[in-house]
């Protein structure tokens, strides 16, 4: 007997709730919040896929374009148990170009290290099941560096104090393009993750910059969900003090009255930054390394 064709195909509307549903319950992170991830579908350059086997959806994908670098990132990977020996592959691969553009250099992937490491969910963070990695592995993904996703968990109230610079009144985005651009390599974190976690907070109206004689010293954004407190994006310029830095997010993050913090994307370089913040605020740091896959068109 001939083993059951799978077919990929684009997410239709009416698909969403039954999509989510499955990044819930066939992922070991699931998904942290409905709205949260809903929105992270509408991006204008997000594209979600559906695998299928007679008529019955078994799996989906979820790609973002990253129109700045140039790359992609692989989102998201869902497949039923049952369906995983036969179908990973092939769902994950017609999910990704297959040949080198002008526009599209390399995809990237995060995944964690361990199978008993388990993520605060999808799309708060972009990270595999360990399981996949050999998958990924054969589609052409190679490891090219690590990423830190840091939690920060209080155990008293927390107050605000005065800042003594104020944010833009409007968040400057060709600043903190510029910013990123400028600090990317040396924070570890040149990858497409960035430019996504940039775009989407733009889009949610997180995003807040600090800009200083016209030119932006800290990006960053700051998204309460359920329980805990998202900063999905940290940039800070080198040359800008790192005590005010640290002062002005401790500062922020007090405002939200929330003890659980993530910062789902942490790059090697920004480690010393986030101990720092740790203190400022008498939070415990909690931080698991993950292993950051590229894939080259």
């Amino acid at each position: 007997m001939s083993a059951p064709v799978m077919f990929n195909r684009r997410l239709r509307k009416q698909e969403i709730v039954e999509w989510l549903n499955l990044v819930r319950n066939s992922t070991a992170t699931g998904c942290i919040e409905q709205n949260l991830a809903y929105s992270f579908l509408q991006l204008p350059d997000t594209i979600a896929f559906v695998a299928s086997i007679n008529d019955e959806i078994i799996g989906g994908t979820s790609i973002y374009r990253d129109r700045i670098r140039l790359g992609m990132v692989l989102s998201s990977v869902a497949i039923k148990e049952e369906y995983r020996e036969i179908s990973t592959f092939q769902a994950i691969k017609t999910s990704l170009p297959f040949m080198k553009t002008v526009a599209i250099r390399d995809i990237d992937a995060v995944i964690t290290k361990s199978p008993d490491e388990k993520g605060i969910g999808f799309p708060a963070s972009f990270e595999l099941d360990f399981w996949m990695k050999s998958i990924l592995e054969k589609i052409g993904f190679a490891p090219v560096g690590n990423i830190w996703s840091c939690a920060l968990e209080n155990n008293d109230d927390l107050i605000a104090k005065p800042n003594g610079m104020p944010w833009d009144h409007e968040p400057n985005m060709e600043g903190a393009k510029q910013l990123i651009w400028a600090q990317s390599k040396a924070a570890g974190l040149t990858t497409s993750l960035i430019w996504t976690a940039l775009d989407f907070a733009s889009k949610r109206g997180t995003l807040r910059t600090l800009s200083v004689n016209g030119s932006t010293r800290i990006a960053t954004s700051i998204d309460r969900v359920c329980d805990i407190v998202l900063v999905g994006l940290l940039a800070i310029d080198p040359e800008y003090s790192t005590n005010s830095a640290v002062s002005h997010i401790a500062n922020e993050l007090r405002r939200e009255q929330q003890l659980s913090i993530h910062l789902p994307l942490v790059g090697e370089g920004q480690q010393d930054f986030v101990k720092l913040l740790a203190e400022e605020l008498g939070a415990t740091l909690k931080g698991r390394s993950l292993t950051l896959l590229r894939k080259k068109l």
